[in-house]
């Protein structure tokens, strides 16, 4: 059967309907297509799982045809269509017909994969608040119990290392928890209490807090930032401090001492640029997509630094930028330093 150019023309509207993301109403608009350009009753398709998709009327008359829906040879689901009376057999068994239960397969491969991906995230966002909120009641318990027995054996060096590590190493995991939680806070922050937050005196307050950490690695911090005091944005201070202070943190941890770390605040007509650049070790080129993965750290910076980090802080910077409708970047040589930074747009009047 030749296909006319009302066929092609169909076919062409089922695959760019075939390609949208939200697979329930790609269906929905597949069915509806078909009733009009068939001249159906009534069109549904329902999943392996039960879940139903229709359009049109279903007056339980006139001739019925089912295809199976498969992906790659596996049944996912059926395609039912109802026609009027007066089809003839060669219409309800048009090759296009086929061609669309092809397609829907296709779909109903991508629900599954969808849900299947929402379990995981579910299941994800459980694990998070288990250890974020459960295993903070008995790690706190066992720092301050390792604190008192810091001081039951002071006079023994020995067993003070021992305790130390117990402590450092508790430390590292509160550290942990609360980054976590940082993160879960970030992803249930509603964006409608957002509030104006003066960038500038925002940067001012994350560089102060930030003194101490490098006046103890003899490391020079300097901030360079632009006088708009009438500068803002839209957003939560505190994570956004928060963001700001992380880039500075992780510039100190990977800058030897007589290093240089500096702040620069800027802006442009609709956004505001933050950037802290340092005289650290670098980063390789080939790993510069991969620092703000959660739990990464580069080989390089892993090695000489001896903080501990668990790869946590550059994707909290990504996730509360992002969160604001900004972006990270990244730029590095090394042997020479890095300079990390992010842009928000600012607020409107």
């Amino acid at each position: 059967m030749t296909p006319t150019e009302k066929d092609t023309g169909y076919l062409a509207e089922v695959a760019r309907l075939a390609s949208e993301p939200v697979t329930e109403r790609a269906i929905e608009s597949i069915l509806d297509l078909l009733l009009h350009d068939f001249g159906l009753l009534h069109a549904s398709v329902k999943s392996g799982g039960g879940e139903m998709w229709q359009a049109g009327t279903d007056p339980g008359h006139g001739p019925v045809r089912t295809l199976s829906l498969n992906h790659r040879g596996r049944p996912l689901g059926a395609l039912t269509l109802r026609f009027t009376e007066d089809s003839t057999g060669e219409r309800q068994d048009h090759p296009i017909l086929h061609v669309t239960a092809r397609l829907l397969g296709s779909l109903l491969r991508d629900r599954e994969l969808d849900l299947a991906e929402r379990e995981v995230e579910a299941y994800r966002d459980r694990m998070l608040r288990l250890v974020t909120h459960d295993l903070r009641t008995p790690l706190a318990q066992i720092i301050g119990y390792a604190h008192l027995m810091q001081m039951d054996v002071a006079d023994n060096a020995m067993l003070l290392r021992f305790v130390n590590g117990i402590i450092n190493a508790t430390s590292s995991m509160d550290k942990l928890l609360e980054s976590l939680l940082r993160l879960e806070r970030i992803r249930h922050s509603p964006r409608e209490l957002y509030e104006p937050v003066a960038v500038v005196a925002l940067a001012q307050t994350a560089v102060e807090d930030c003194m101490d950490g490098a006046d103890q690695k003899n490391i020079t911090l300097v901030a360079h930032l632009d006088s708009h005091t009438d500068a803002f944005v839209m957003g939560d201070a505190f994570l956004l401090q928060r963001a700001m202070e992380n880039l500075v943190t992780n510039a100190l941890k990977f800058t030897l001492p007589e290093g240089t770390v500096t702040v620069s605040l800027t802006f442009s007509d609709s956004t505001m640029e933050y950037r802290v650049k340092d005289t650290g070790i670098g980063i390789p080129a080939e790993q510069l997509d991969s620092v703000f993965v959660p739990f990464y750290s580069t080989g390089s910076r892993r090695a000489k630094s001896t903080s501990g980090g668990f790869g946590l802080g550059l994707s909290l910077v990504t996730s509360i930028v992002e969160e604001h409708q900004g972006s990270v970047f990244v730029e590095s040589t090394v042997g020479e330093g890095s300079e990390f930074g992010f842009r928000l747009p600012l607020a409107r009047d």
